[in-house]
């Protein structure tokens, strides 16, 4: 991953913000299941009523193929100092998903360009304490899966997502 961000001062309480982020995901050729020794195969009884031996901790039970493209993300946001103790920032970003076909579409990931709008504050309580709280909204396009289980299913369905994120936080300095 490669991350370069800017950080402009246009006047005396306010910034302008930029991030350019480049993700190497091309290197997900597949998403392998590995055993953990505790496997569910380890209860199923054979012909002579015994259990069968459980798979070998470390042993690849499955590979799901991924052969994801590489992402990029790009972000605009600025930050206004109300006081010397009050800065609210805003932003948004559009990010391209690795993932650029039905087909290499995951059903537990079913990821898919998305664009982020944020809104933020960070106040400063004291000089050795601040406090930030921030919410994003994720407006993930509509996408489609078709892909092919590890027991042979074919699935075909369509993926209709978005995600809210809040966060809060408090920085001391010693």
């Amino acid at each position: 991953m490669i991350t370069l961000s800017l950080r402009q001062g246009i006047t005396a309480n306010t910034r302008l913000l930029g991030t350019v982020e480049w993700s190497q995901w091309s290197r997900f050729k597949e998403l392998r299941l590995v055993s953990d020794g505790t496997s569910a195969l380890s209860l199923v009884p054979n012909l002579s009523g015994g259990g069968v031996p459980g798979v070998v901790p470390g042993t690849v039970i499955g590979a799901i193929p991924a052969n994801w493209s590489d992402g990029w993300m790009f972000a605009l946001g600025g930050e206004y100092d109300l006081n010397r103790q009050l800065t609210v920032r805003a932003g948004g970003a559009y990010e391209i998903s690795p993932v650029d076909s039905p087909k290499k579409r995951l059903i537990g990931i079913p990821d898919n360009d998305r664009i982020w709008a944020s809104l933020g504050a960070t106040y400063k309580w004291r000089d050795t304490y601040t406090f930030d709280v921030a919410y994003t909204h994720l407006f993930v396009k509509d996408s489609k899966i078709d892909r092919e289980s590890l027991g042979g299913v074919h699935v075909l369905g369509n993926v209709n997502a978005s995600t809210d994120i809040i966060s809060v936080s408090m920085k001391t300095k010693w």
